[in-house]
């Protein structure tokens, strides 16, 4: 079986990751453009403004990157009180991130980007890449994961004390960074009901409680998609939680009846079947290395379910990884030439 080689396909996608000639040391940053957050409500870096901010820049692919969650884990945990925000940044696919997060127990905030305006800043020439921020809101340091201690305690020095959420909120928080929305929200909904709460932890419990909704809500339109699109599997998995949720969120009773719709399709077990092989591919897709392997995998889910819809996004997979492995293999032989 035919491999993509890691290290060529790394540098030809670090490449396109970021065109900046170097890392704007001494500047104010530009602010995150999310298009997805996980691990956290939504935050912009002028709200971390007197906090020290400690980004990775990472891919779902990279196999070093996974090496460095545990560590970031504990940094944030342990040192949050003092002041300190840990973010990892990425531009994958967030059914990709998802994955990754859930397979690698990561608890730090991630958020996926709309566009390379933040890794141009840093400065990105392979994976993972880090980056401090001080309290001021100033890129101060950017380099190698392993490299960081040294302006990472430089930014904490003059950081503001305490975590950005009260007290109140905290096991709320630890939920959505632990990934359980639905554990979160039942935190939120406790802690509400609380009437000692002073007017700030209340106000920043109904911003939690309206992320959660809108969260939700955008699950079910997510999953409502994916069903479109032919993968009943992936629109299973989206919404299932939606619908369970206690208390319920608001949509909750509107998720269930979209599950009974989809479990009453002719086709449903055939789809489920198909959806998780499908899913399977994109993970393994998803390494580089076993390109091939995802590609047979599709290629199998179009012959033994060619009248399901989802054959068509197989199908459609297999020309983005044919097109993969053409730009490493190309990308390999100029390397050989000395014109990488």
């Amino acid at each position: 079986m035919r491999r993509v080689p890691l290290v060529s396909a790394g540098l030809v996608l670090a490449a396109l990751a970021s065109s900046a000639p170097a890392q704007q040391i001494g500047s104010p940053m530009p602010e995150l453009d999310p298009l997805r957050w996980y691990n956290s409500p939504p935050m912009t870096l002028e709200e971390l403004r007197g906090k020290a901010v400690l980004i990775e820049v990472f891919r779902t692919w990279c196999t070093i990157c996974p090496t460095t969650v545990g560590a970031l884990n504990s940094k944030l945990a342990k040192q949050e009180k003092d002041g300190l925000m840990v973010i990892g940044i990425t531009r994958d696919e967030p059914v990709l991130v998802e994955h990754w997060i859930e397979t690698h127990g990561v608890t730090f905030p991630v958020v996926v980007l709309e566009t390379a305006e933040v890794e141009s800043a840093i400065y990105v020439p392979s994976f993972p890449r880090m980056a401090v921020i001080d309290p001021t809101g100033t890129l101060i340091w950017a380099g190698d994961h392993t490299a960081y201690g040294s302006p990472l305690r430089q930014a904490l020095e003059g950081a503001k004390k305490g975590s950005l959420h009260p007290r109140s909120m905290s096991r709320a928080v630890a939920a959505i960074r632990k990934g359980d929305r639905g554990a979160a929200f039942a935190q939120v909904d406790k802690a509400l009901g609380k009437s000692s709460l002073k007017d700030e932890e209340r106000q920043a419990g109904e911003k939690l409680r309206e992320w959660l909704e809108e969260t939700a809500q955008r699950g079910l339109e997510e999953a409502r998609e994916q069903a479109e699109k032919g993968d009943v599997y992936k629109a299973v998995g989206i919404a299932t939680p939606i619908a369970r949720c206690k208390p319920p969120y608001s949509c909750s009773q509107v998720c269930a009846r979209f599950l009974e719709e989809l479990e009453a399709r002719p086709d449903y077990r055939l789809e489920m079947k198909a959806g998780k092989m499908f899913a399977g591919a994109r993970v393994v897709e998803n390494r580089m290395d076993r390109v091939d392997q995802s590609i047979a995998t599709y290629e199998k889910i179009i012959d033994k379910y060619p009248e399901l819809p989802i054959a068509r996004l197989a199908g459609e997979r297999i020309k983005a990884a044919q097109e993969m492995i053409k730009r490493s293999e190309e990308y390999e032989e100029r390397r050989k030439k000395g014109g990488g």
